[in-house]
């Protein structure tokens, strides 16, 4: 009986060991992380609380390393942001909320990553901005977002945007690893040397429904593969910028299922993808799609091997709208059930990057997005507004119309949250459209809901109007709108009167200063991070969020 107790006893303790505990942490947080409502608000400290097995829940907010420093993985400990903040499990949680919890990074690479760290090891749910490695600083290496030197952790459901550094890797730099991305945008990414988006050397990388977007490298603009192997599958790479090998240069070999390889530029060599000299590498492609053809390398091809089979395509992908950083399918594109009929081994998840199921037609379809029949079937052209004499007066364009009920006309106080105030119904493609509200409030947001037949719908842009501080709503006023806001790349100002504005960024720092025109003015914000700013002058006082 004593025998049998002691087992009981030892059996227990056992258990306890192995218990995978779970902590909690929000945007200021000030409790001792062990549940919600006394979630901690240091992130760092709690994942060196975890032990391998553990989980760290994450908040919705904006996370930031003390000056000069970065946050670190831990090996075996699961990392989960995107919470509101009240869910009990990881089943509940939304990846599609608004709660994006922002890791922020503060004068070194966001993530530092130069332990040992194997797939179990997890990153989920996060957007990564504003890292930059500064290779006199941090010992050379790379990786602005992301540095992972020896380590191979799992990357899932991350934004990776808006990072720099004046080495390789803007986005990722990988060295000596096996990491593995799932879900992952890398978009808008910048590295002097190489590896605009993803830099990696001595590594052997797996990228599933991933999209590499607008990021820019001397030498592959979207990724720059030293040495190593990496496996594609429902990988999109376009709109990536570089002089030698737009969308990638490779030492390394590559194998390409179901992936899109198209609209890179190189102002010297390769739009797409460029073999780098004397290294002797195979591609195989399998159900891609490949501008000009996979032939078509670049730079050290007489010293590589392409194996090119199973149905590649070399026409356009048609994406919804290339220039504007729509990556979505049009109904025509060709890549729509063209990827590999038997996925049998082939990993591919249940759903696509943006959440939609996998396989919605007959086969797979090729790149990061499944062409979804619900999707909304218009573009507009403009939207825009201005405010005078207390009106606010909203005006767009539309471009092609298709299966399209009506507008919803949305506003909000804050940019994030939007009730509707009015409707117009669909007249058609190409078709101008207005409408007029009182507006007493000083600055408000309007959006456009534009929903089909079958009830489906999706927004538009976002305007925001503001009225002089010492205006009375029924004098004369001036027309100033600032739009599309969120933006990316551009602003426009619209003004009636000429003179000069501030930018200011969220901290009250001013970084640019600027002489605007009576009329439409387009400002550049290519080189902000991610974030919140402010626009001032003498009549106004305007907020926008660069994305």
């Amino acid at each position: 009986m004593r025998r049998f107790l002691l087992y009981l006893l030892l059996s227990a303790i056992a258990s306890l060991a192995n218990a995978q505990n779970k902590f909690y942490v929000k945007q200021n947080g000030t409790g001792d992380g062990l549940s919600w409502a006394s979630a901690a608000g240091d992130l760092q400290a709690a994942i060196n609380g975890a032990a391998a097995g553990d989980s760290v829940f994450v908040a919705g907010g904006t996370y930031q390393p003390g000056s000069g420093q970065s946050f670190y993985m831990k090996q075996g400990v699961k990392i989960y942001g995107s919470f509101a903040g009240s869910e009990p499990s990881l089943t509940d949680r939304s990846l599609a909320s608004a709660d994006t919890s922002v890791l922020q990074g503060n004068g070194m690479s966001v993530i530092d990553n130069q332990v040992s760290l194997d797939p179990s090891s997890v990153l989920d749910g996060f957007k990564i901005t504003g890292g930059y490695a500064n290779t006199n600083i941090n010992g050379g290496h790379g990786g602005g977002g992301i540095y992972n030197l020896n380590a191979s952790p799992t990357l899932s459901h991350l934004v990776i945007i808006g990072n720099g550094c004046n080495y390789y890797g803007g986005g990722i730099g990988c060295v000596n690893g096996s990491p593995i991305l799932d879900h992952v945008v890398i978009k808008g990414n910048a590295a002097s040397t190489g590896g605009g988006g993803l830099y990696c050397d001595n590594s052997s990388l797996v990228l599933r429904n991933v999209l590499i977007s607008e990021n820019s490298g001397y030498v592959g603009g979207g990724l720059w593969c030293a040495q190593g192997s990496i496996i594609f599958t429902n990988v999109t790479i376009t709109n990536n910028t570089a002089i030698q090998g737009g969308g990638l240069a490779s030492g390394a070999d590559l194998t390409v299922n179901n992936s899109i390889i198209w609209g890179n530029n190189a102002s010297g060599n390769a739009n797409e993808l460029s073999f780098l000299p004397f290294f002797f590498i195979t591609v195989t492609m399998h159900h891609s799609l490949f501008r000009d053809g996979p032939q078509n390398i670049g730079d050290g091809a007489p010293f590589s091997s392409i194996v090119a089979t199973d149905n590649n395509l070399t026409v356009s992908p048609q994406f919804v709208d290339l220039a504007g950083g729509n990556y979505l399918l049009q109904p025509s594109s060709p890549a729509i059930d063209a990827g590999t009929p038997d996925t049998t081994g082939l990993y591919i998840g249940n759903t696509d990057l943006a959440g939609n199921a996998r396989i919605m037609g007959a086969f797979i379809d090729i790149g990061a997005y499944e062409f979804n029949s619900s999707t909304l079937p218009v573009d507009l052209v403009i939207f825009d507004g201005n405010l005078k004499n207390g009106t606010a007066s909203l005006k767009w364009e539309s471009g092609v119309e298709t299966n399209l009920n009506r507008y919803v006309i949305e506003t909000g106080a804050d940019g994030k949250t939007f009730m509707p105030i009015g409707s117009v119904s669909a007249k058609g493609s190409i078709t101008h459209y207005s409408y007029s509200l009182p507006q007493r409030e000083l600055t408000v947001y309007y959006r456009l809901n534009m929903v089909d037949n079958n009830g489906k719908s999706r927004y538009s842009d976002v305007v925001c109007l503001t009225r002089k501080t010492n205006e009375n709503v029924s004098d004369e006023g001036d027309k100033i709108s600032i739009y599309p806001n969120p933006a990316s790349h551009y602003i426009h100002l619209n003004t009636t009167v000429a003179g000069k504005i501030y930018l200011y960024n969220v901290s009250g720092k001013l970084l640019k200063t600027e002489k605007v025109q009576a009329g439409l003015n387009k400002i550049d914000i290519r080189a902000l991070s991610a974030g919140i700013y402010f626009i001032r002058s003498e009549r106004f006082d305007m907020k926008f969020i660069k994305r």
